[in-house]
């Protein structure tokens, strides 16, 4: 996921260096310390003069513009899709684009939040939280790309920073808000990269700050032998972001978010909405109800059959074909546009 958090101007600091020479589990801790003061050497640090109030200030911009400007639940499904996008732009010329999306209603990681292997924050004399204990669901995204980085590990955990290049208008999204908005559904989000040459596999979650006492977006390193066998099946060789549903606060049933993201992927998620993406290629959408039977797998495809760099337009063909499997039918449709 090379390109996770949008915007910015894809300069590089002596902090970047640093990290690229770092291995995953320095990159993820060096940001645990320096940014949100966990681990052991912030017991005896004290913390510097206004810091307090900049992260009370940054923080109220993060959940006022994740909350007010994606207001609905189901948003972050095409936030996540933008992101995949930009991070397949780095892929080598002629190579397709594939995103798999799965939403499950068993969340296959749920393992990992009832080991006791973050040895960061996790103490044997409190019990496990319950959000640690809950099964909401999950929703995975696999896709090819370049992989990891340690400054887009450090991006995707800022506000406001990013390796995306400004490359006149090339990435979608800005500043990152977009994907800190899956906290509205999600309890943990996953970012697993098993590369040959980028081995990052840590999550994301919200925390209270000591200082300021607002939550922001902490990474915990995750062990890759921790991750289930059939996960790191499916992730070789490619990324993965996978949500742990959480549930609503707001709401009385348990799983209104599972089911929100439920009917975005089976009624909602048409050919036309990727119209003017050229990432991915082809998305692959599967989905379990909320009994846990399965649908049939949904396959978007879109194709350049035509394209005039000096008329400025391209003639591209979006289709969609559902394969059995499901119970659902096989009903395949087809469109065709015209995009400047």
């Amino acid at each position: 996921m090379a390109a996770t958090a949008a915007g910015g101007t894809g300069k590089k600091t002596l902090e970047d260096d640093q990290s690229e020479h770092l291995a995953p589990k320095q990159v993820i801790d060096k940001i645990r310390l320096d940014r949100f003061r966990i681990g052991a050497a912030s017991e005896s640090s004290s913390s510097g003069g206004g810091q307090e109030t900049l992260v009370w200030a940054l923080n109220n911009v993060l959940k006022g513009v994740a909350v007010n400007v994606n207001s609905e639940a189901d948003h972050c499904v095409e936030e996540l899709v933008q992101n995949v996008r930009d991070a397949q732009l780095s892929l080598p010329e002629g190579e397709k684009g594939v995103l798999e999306i799965r939403l499950l209603r068993r969340d296959p990681l749920n393992c990992i939040h009832r080991q006791d292997w973050l040895d960061h924050d996790m103490d044997a004399k409190h019990p496990v939280p319950e959000e640690c204990i809950q099964d909401r669901g999950c929703l995975l995204l696999v896709y090819n790309e370049r992989g990891f980085r340690g400054t887009d590990v450090d991006a995707i955990c800022d506000l406001g920073r990013s390796t995306k290049k400004d490359a006149g208008g090339k990435f979608v999204g800005e500043k990152g808000q977009g994907f800190k908005s899956v906290f509205r559904v999600a309890e943990f989000a996953y970012i697993l990269s098993d590369q040959p040459d980028s081995q990052y596999f840590f999550r994301q979650r919200k925390h209270e700050h000591p200082d300021a006492g607002v939550w922001l977006v902490v990474p915990d390193f995750i062990q890759k032998e921790s991750i289930p066998t059939d996960i790191r099946e499916l992730i070789k060789g490619k990324t993965c972001i996978a949500l742990s549903i959480g549930t609503p606060e707001s709401s009385r049933d348990p799983d209104a978010h599972y089911n929100t993201i439920y009917d975005k992927l089976t009624t909602k998620l048409l050919p036309e909405c990727f119209l003017f993406l050229d990432k991915p290629d082809t998305i692959k959408i599967s989905a379990e109800r909320p009994d846990g039977t399965r649908t049939d797998e949904r396959v978007l495809e879109r194709k350049v059959v035509m394209h005039s760099q000096q008329e400025g337009y391209s003639l591209v063909v979006l289709s969609l074909r559902v394969e059995g499997g499901g119970g659902g039918g096989g009903a395949a449709a087809a469109a065709a546009a015209s995009a400047g």
